[in-house]
Formats: structure tokens, sequence, C-alpha cells
């Protein structure tokens, strides 16, 4: 199924709260390729993103996490995209030191 348009948290936040609220964003992880069926991907940590995410949630009074696959292609695909229930691209590591 492709849906018509898609709104990230990100921008569901940015609209509900405009102005009201300020919100800090860092990305945290990066995604080098697709994880389709690879273990390979579960530890690949860019330590540039992830101390980029903990200097911006340390100069935030609240922090909300969204993990797990994009939609780049191979990934987010009905029954052909997890080997297994782990979060991908060294995303675990990043929870961690929060």
């Amino acid at each position: 199924m492709k849906a018509r348009y898609e709104t990230t948290p990100l921008e569901a936040l940015q609209k509900k709260f405009k102005d009201k609220v300020k919100i800090n964003f860092a990305v945290g992880y990066e995604v080098k390729e697709s994880y389709r069926r690879s273990d390979s991907l579960l530890n690949i940590v860019n330590e540039k993103f992830i101390k980029e995410a903990i200097e911006v949630a340390r100069k935030s009074d609240c922090v909300i996490i969204f993990g797990g696959l994009n939609h780049n292609r191979s990934n987010d695909c009905e029954s052909a995209d997890r080997p297994n229930m782990k979060l991908p691209y060294g995303q675990t590591n990043l929870l961690m030191r929060f």
C-alpha cells in the first residue's frame, strides 16, 4: 500500500504546537543502506549523530525518541524486511546512552 502523503512525527508536532513549544531535533543515527534481512546493520553506530542527539536532549525539558525502520528501498515492506525485531542502525546503542 502506498499512502498518498505521509506526516512524520516531527511534522505533526510542529503543526500541532506551532510557536507555542520550542522543538529541538536531532537525527541520532545514520542510515547507510537497506536493512532488509541483515543483522549487520544492527550495530553500525555513527558517534557524531549520537553526540549531537545527546547534546540536543540535554538542552531540552522532555525527550521523545522515534525509532525503527524508515521508508528507504527494501525497508518497511510486508513480510520481507525484518530478520528479527531488534532496532536497526545502532538505535539500541543510542537509547542506551540516555
